[in-house]
């Protein structure tokens, strides 16, 4: 199996971003054998099926709170990019998924937060 780049939240607006890039830079990067795992809540929705004709993509319909050391294995994950949610509950699920990548030898994890905006055209800059 080929070693994999999962990108938690890859139809959002971030994850969709690093989807495309990935997709295109490892054509020309030491990582070409990798794939990359692209979760989505929905595989139906239109972002999902644009992401999964992209080279080297899978798309897989998973809830990233599931995800298990086990999973990660399962999957030969290698390297990994979160932009989670920002509920009530988020830091014991991110805690529970870095557990996971740590136990399962996951080499990176890049997790990015996200907020409303909290800046508006009116502010004013120091």
């Amino acid at each position: 199996m080929a070693p994999t780049i999962l990108v938690v939240g890859a139809t959002g607006n971030t994850g969709r971003g690093v989807v495309e890039t990935l997709s295109e830079l490892l054509k020309t990067t030491p990582f070409s054998s990798h794939k990359i795992l692209a979760l989505t809540r929905s595989s139906s929705g239109a972002a999902a099926q644009l992401l999964a004709r992209l080279p080297n993509v899978e798309l897989v319909e998973q809830n990233w709170v599931e995800i298990t050391l086990a999973w990660l294995r399962q999957h030969n994950v290698e390297r990994a990019f979160i932009a989670s949610h920002n509920q009530p509950n988020q830091f014991a699920e991110e805690s529970t998924f870095h557990l996971a990548t740590l136990q399962a030898g996951v080499q990176y994890v890049v997790r990015i937060s996200t907020t409303a905006a909290n800046i508006r055209p009116e502010s004013k800059t120091p």
